[in-house]
């Protein structure tokens, strides 16, 4: 399976743009698939609308042209391939970044990253519950799995369409040990030996 896009990957705001652009990256998927015999496709805009909060071009249609370019995909395709997408944690990426009532009937599933829900602070990373035994100041304290899941039950993804991503890693903060270090906040603005959050290795996401 053809897998495209991820964290940091530019060029789909532009990409999905226009209808001739839609055509091009269409076109580009068909022969690699074709090529070498891939049982589909899986996009991973990271993110529509949002722009990875400024890492990469983003426009306010991106919603829209996301939505155009994943029902002109599948009709170019067909329906024995594989079209899927990975969608974020973030709570407002079913209700503003992706159409999901839209493009659920031209999806075989939908990639949830239940994962990285820390967003830079001390608190779990892949959380199946929010902690109540561990409160923090941050952001991140009502993430986790659950909320995900139940924010695109509620956006009117089915169950079945849904796939939970697990990431079978953990972060070390260097530093932890010494005093003074707030868990509630991000590591690298605490600690400043740390490498800044998302600059960390990955292994073994799924």
């Amino acid at each position: 399976m053809l897998s495209v896009g991820g964290w940091g990957a530019r060029g789909f705001s532009a990409a999905a743009a226009t209808p001739e652009n839609r055509a091009v990256f269409i076109r580009s998927v068909q022969e690699v698939m074709d090529k070498y015999g891939l049982d589909g496709i899986d996009l991973d805009w990271e993110f529509p609308v949002n722009g990875a909060w400024g890492l990469v071009d983003k426009l306010d249609a991106d919603r829209d042209n996301f939505t155009a370019l994943l029902k002109e995909l599948r009709k170019a395709v067909g329906d024995q391939k594989l079209v899927t997408i990975a969608v974020g944690a973030n709570a407002e990426s079913p209700k503003s970044w992706v159409d999901v009532k839209a493009i659920a009937p031209v999806l075989n599933y939908i990639n949830l990253m239940t994962y990285d829900m820390a967003y830079g602070t001390q608190y779990f990373n892949s959380n199946l519950y929010d902690s109540k035994k561990w409160p923090t100041v941050a952001e991140a304290d009502k993430y986790s799995a659950d909320f995900v899941v139940n924010n695109y039950l509620a956006a009117g993804l089915k169950p079945q369409q849904m796939n939970l991503g697990i990431g079978f890693y953990g972060r070390v903060p260097k530093r932890a040990v010494e005093p003074g270090i707030d868990w509630s906040k991000p590591d690298a603005q605490k600690n400043p030996v740390t490498q800044p959050y998302f600059r960390r290795a990955r292994v073994g996401a799924v």
